[in-house]
């Protein structure tokens, strides 16, 4: 176990740790018959967020890091049965961003 302070001072320690996020994110993915269908990579964009890219929509998710991965996930289908399950809104975002507590952010295309 390493400090929060030792992981950012240290880039193997930092590369370790995203590793372990990334580990835990596919397992969660695999572990769920609609996510493993839906999610077809997981990405590490230049901020060191999780972006998810789907099989269904021309959007990519913001995830973030893993905390609270399984509320992120719950609000992400919630929003996909309820706000994107109207005919034509697939299409619509280029973006949906889960990084914020009790929100999600859409970026128009």
């Amino acid at each position: 176990n390493h400090s929060i302070s030792d992981i950012g001072k240290d880039s193997l320690l930092s590369a370790l740790s995203l590793l372990d996020e990334i580990y835990a994110m596919a397992n969660y993915i695999n572990a769920d018959k609609f996510w493993s269908a839906q999610i077809q990579q997981i990405y590490i964009n230049k901020d060191r967020d999780m972006e998810l890219v789907p099989l269904a929509g021309d959007h990519k998710i913001v995830f973030g890091d893993t905390t609270f991965m399984d509320t992120k996930f719950k609000k992400l289908l919630t929003f996909y049965q309820q706000g994107l399950n109207t005919t034509g809104w697939w299409d619509k975002y280029s973006i949906i961003n889960l990084k914020f507590k009790n929100q999600i952010v859409c970026t128009k295309k």
